[in-house]
């Protein structure tokens, strides 16, 4: 699954799902462009706990090479992937203590296709931006 084309996902929540991912560390790699941490359309019942989605910042491995202007692994571009947790569809969600210090994602909150509203309490975005379409 590497390589241009859609976004392939570590987890997913299907459409309307009552889904709930509590307690986890998401780690999409860095070296692949199609990657997203969280692909989330689950609805009105679904709930993200406490959950860390890793790359480069955060990760407790040095995310410089010697002139600070990238990743060491120059297979790992900052900004390259989809975002660390992107929400779409017509879904109403809480999201509650995430941490988001993916420099590879090229945002690390994104909400898109959404008509309803969602709750989001205690969100760390460090190192990326949040992004709503």
């Amino acid at each position: 699954m590497a390589g241009r084309g859609p976004a392939a996902r570590v987890i997913s929540a299907p459409a309307g799902g009552s889904n709930i991912l509590s307690g986890f560390g998401v780690d999409a790699g860095g070296a692949n462009p199609r990657a997203v941490g969280v692909l989330w359309r689950a609805g009105a019942a679904s709930l993200i706990d406490d959950v860390r989605l890793l790359g480069g910042h955060g990760s407790g491995t040095n995310p410089y090479n010697n002139d600070h202007t990238a990743d060491p692994d120059l297979h790992k571009r900052w900004d390259g992937q989809y975002p660390s947790l992107w929400v779409t569809g017509a879904a109403v969600e809480t999201f509650a203590d995430i941490w988001t210090p993916d420099t590879f994602a090229q945002a690390g909150f994104y909400v898109s296709d959404t008509k309803t509203p969602g709750h989001v309490y205690e969100l760390s975005n460090e190192q990326s931006r949040a992004q709503r379409d």
